[in-house]
C-alpha cells in the first residue's frame, strides 16, 4: 500500500519544481522544501514563507488580487509607494500572515511526531486537517497575523504616521515568523533523519 503514497509523493513533487521554475514558490523556503522530499516518508504540499502584503478585495477570491507582497522585512516608504500606486479601490487590506506549511505522511504517527516539534518551537495553530488512509496531512502555521483595512472607499483609514507604526509590527511579528521557522526546520530535519527514512526504524 506504500507505493500509493510513493505515487502522490512524486506527482507533488515534480509539482514543487515546475512551481519553482515558474517563480511560484517563496525564495526563504525554497532549498527547505527540496529537501524535505529528499525524505521517503513525508512531502510538502502548499506553503508560504510568511509575508507582508497589500490585498485588493474584491468580495470574492476570483477577483481579489495583491498589490504587492513581501516575504522578508520592507520600509515603510516601499509599502507607501506601493499603495498609492493602486488605491483606487473600496477595499485595500494590509496584511501580515504567518509561515504555513502542509506536510503529508503515510501514517499518524510521523504527522504527530512532528506536529509535538511545531508546537514546541512556537507554531501553536498547527494541526492535523485530513485523514485517509495514506495520506495524513499535517498543518504547520503560527499565531502572528495582522488583517487591517488600510484603505476604505480610496481613503487611507489612519494617518501616515500610525500606518508606519503598523508596518513597524508586522515587521517585527514577520521577523520572528522567521525565527520559528527556522528553529522548526532545524528540528524536523533532525527527526526525519532518524525517522522519515525508510531504512529508519520505523
Amino acid at each position: 500500500m506504500f507505493e500509493i503514497f510513493k505515487e502522490r509523493k512524486e506527482r507533488m513533487y515534480k509539482r514543487l519544481l515546475e512551481e519553482i521554475d515558474k517563480g511560484m514558490v517563496d525564495k526563504p523556503i525554497i532549498n527547505q522544501l527540496l529537501k524535505i522530499n529528499e525524505y521517503d516518508l513525508v512531502y510538502s504540499s502548499s506553503s508560504c514563507a510568511g509575508r507582508i502584503a497589500l490585498l485588493v478585495d474584491k468580495g470574492n477570491k476570483k477577483d481579489s488580487y495583491f498589490i504587492a507582497r513581501w516575504h522578508e522585512l520592507v520600509k515603510f516608504e516601499e509599502v507607501v509607494k506601493e499603495l498609492k500606486k493602486d488605491m483606487n479601490h473600496e477595499l485595500i487590506w494590509f496584511k501580515q500572515e504567518p509561515f504555513i506549511l502542509h506536510l503529508v505522511f503515510p501514517k499518524l504517527k510521523y504527522a504527530l511526531d512532528v506536529l509535538k516539534i511545531a508546537r514546541n518551537v512556537g507554531f501553536k495553530h498547527s494541526g492535523i486537517i485530513s485523514a485517509k488512509k495514506e495520506k495524513i496531512v499535517l498543518e504547520i502555521t503560527g499565531l502572528d497575523r495582522i488583517d487591517f483595512p488600510i484603505v476604505i472607499n480610496s481613503e487611507l483609514t489612519v494617518s501616515l504616521e500610525n500606518f508606519s507604526k503598523i508596518v513597524d509590527l508586522a515587521n517585527a511579528k514577520l521577523l520572528r515568523n522567521s525565527r520559528y521557522r527556522e528553529r522548526f526546520f532545524e528540528e524536523f530535519f533532525k527527526y526525519a533523519e532518524k525517522r522519515l527514512k525508510l531504512n529508519a526504524n520505523i
